[in-house]
């Protein structure tokens, strides 16, 4: 309908809690989606950050966040929106 594309650019193994990283990665792409502009690339960054730590991100092409939201952004029930 948005007509987005998706790309994984990296990989990576680690021992984690399935559902929850299922869990966490279909609240990013599902807000990368509702907020990326019409047309956009949404990217799917994974890397190994240390032999103990991976970095997973998620980007879109959209309206920037407002700094002052940014130390909530992970609250329980936090929004941005109005």
């Amino acid at each position: 309908e948005a007509e987005l594309r998706v790309e994984v650019r990296g990989d990576a193994r680690a021992a984690v809690d399935a559902g929850l990283v299922r869990r966490a990665m279909s609240n990013l792409l599902s807000n990368a989606s509702r907020y990326a502009t019409r047309g956009s690339l949404i990217e799917v960054r994974i890397a190994r950050v240390d032999p103990r730590h991976v970095s997973i991100g998620v980007h879109n092409q959209g309206p920037v966040i407002p700094a002052e939201h940014l130390p909530r952004l992970f609250d329980r029930f936090y929004r941005v929106d109005p």
